[in-house]
């Protein structure tokens, strides 16, 4: 004996065991009832281990508690893993899942069928317009273990993964996504649409909303842009102020411009902006016409230049055989001959007189007096060819008559040169 437990010897310890477990008892309960009748050593280790033996026993025990989370490995990219499932019946109707793992990206499509064809169907038509992943999640539904499907994954180089039967966490994104279209279907038909404006409504909503685990719209990661919604009408359109500043900055431009407006045609006279060395502006020819603003020049040693017109100037137009020498207070040797051309405008130059020039002629008077030339007789000038006065008004077609006396300069200027 020890105290009131009985020593039990070791020939007798298995039929002592089992009559501690003859029903069943759980291990706390044996322990219980032999701490109070017999004692070996290692009774408790003994007791353990009759009933993990007992297959009754382990037939009804309970579930283990859950294993530490292994949660997925986050892809550093979109489209690269995702997780498929389907959704239904809803309505007599089926709804295959499919979600992003890096952006939570969701993609519905209704199912008239789940079968094997039918789904590979829809997902050749997904991965048309993003591209092959690299892995795919799904349960063992009957048709993600075909071997069809099995042969399409192997044959687009796609690493099909299944989730543990009845074990849905495995592939608890697609999962969870199931319960929130589930729940969305469900509270908005009171709105009178039909099935597919409110999945394209909810889809909308859902890709434009941050998500908890990213705290980014599905879209900002997928399309790396936020998709626009009524909502952005409530803000000011940033487009619409740029083309605003824009236009006013052309019509301040333009106004400028528009003061004087060029133009030219194949065979003008220009001056071409010169960046080499040398003069700034050289002369040269207008060779054709290479668009509104464009123009290929030609230059007089031959050389071939395209010219913005904001790079050109008017040419020097050669002089016609009518001209009229006007002075205003001038020295006689200074006069400003008018050359008349084909549209009637005067074009004034400074010329100088020669010492021959000077004896032959007076000095003119305040008034603008045309004067002739070296070789002139006593006979009156007439000019009847119309000239343009300075405010731009239709020129007098009145003869312009002129004293027949001989005019001579002063002796002054006869001794100044």
């Amino acid at each position: 004996m020890w105290g009131i437990r009985v020593i039990v010897p070791k020939k007798y310890q298995d039929q002592v065991l089992n009559e501690l477990h003859q029903e069943h008892q759980g291990i706390a309960r044996m322990k219980a009832v032999a701490r109070s009748h017999v004692w070996w050593p290692k009774l408790d280790q003994c007791l353990e281990q009759v009933a993990k033996n007992c297959l009754p026993c382990q037939q009804v025990k309970n579930i283990p508690s859950p294993a530490p989370l292994h949660p997925w490995v986050w892809p550093s990219r979109p489209w690269q893993r995702i997780h498929i499932d389907f959704a239904g019946p809803m309505k007599g109707k089926m709804y295959l899942i499919l979600v992003d793992a890096h952006s939570k990206w969701p993609e519905v499509a209704e199912m008239s069928s789940t079968s094997a064809a039918n789904t590979i169907q829809q997902l050749r038509s997904l991965f048309a317009r993003f591209g092959l992943p690299e892995q795919c999640v799904s349960d063992n539904g009957p048709p993600f273990n075909s071997q069809d499907f099995a042969a399409f994954m192997k044959s687009n180089g796609i690493k099909h993964i299944r989730s543990s039967p009845y074990q849905p966490a495995t592939n608890g994104l697609a999962e969870r996504f199931v319960q929130t279209f589930k729940r969305a279907l469900v509270t908005s038909e009171g709105s009178g649409r039909p099935v597919h404006h409110r999945l394209a409504s909810f889809l909308l909503s859902y890709r434009n909303t941050p998500h908890a685990t990213t705290n980014r719209s599905p879209a900002e990661l997928f399309l790396k842009r936020a998709l626009r919604t009524r909502m952005n009408l409530l803000k000011p359109d940033g487009t619409a102020r740029v083309a605003e500043k824009q236009a006013m900055q052309k019509k301040h431009h333009d106004r400028r411009a528009a003061q004087r407006e060029r133009c030219y045609q194949a065979g003008d006279a220009v001056m071409a902006r010169n960046y080499r060395h040398g003069p700034k502006w050289l002369p040269g020819t207008v060779a054709e016409v290479k668009g509104p603003l464009s123009y290929i020049i030609q230059l007089k040693s031959g050389l071939i230049w395209r010219r913005h017109i904001n790079q050109l100037r008017d040419g020097i137009r050669k002089q016609g055989p009518m001209e009229v020498s006007v002075s205003a207070r001038t020295h006689p040797a200074d006069t400003v001959h008018t050359q008349l051309d084909d549209t009637a405008h005067t074009q004034l130059e400074d010329t100088a007189y020669t010492p021959s020039d000077i004896g032959a002629h007076e000095p003119l008077d305040d008034t603008v007096d045309a004067v002739t030339p070296s070789n002139h007789t006593s006979e009156p000038v007439v000019v009847s060819q119309p000239v343009s006065n300075a405010t731009g008004s239709p020129p007098s077609t009145a003869e312009i008559r002129y004293p027949q006396r001989t005019r001579r300069a002063p002796d002054k200027y006869i001794e100044h040169y």
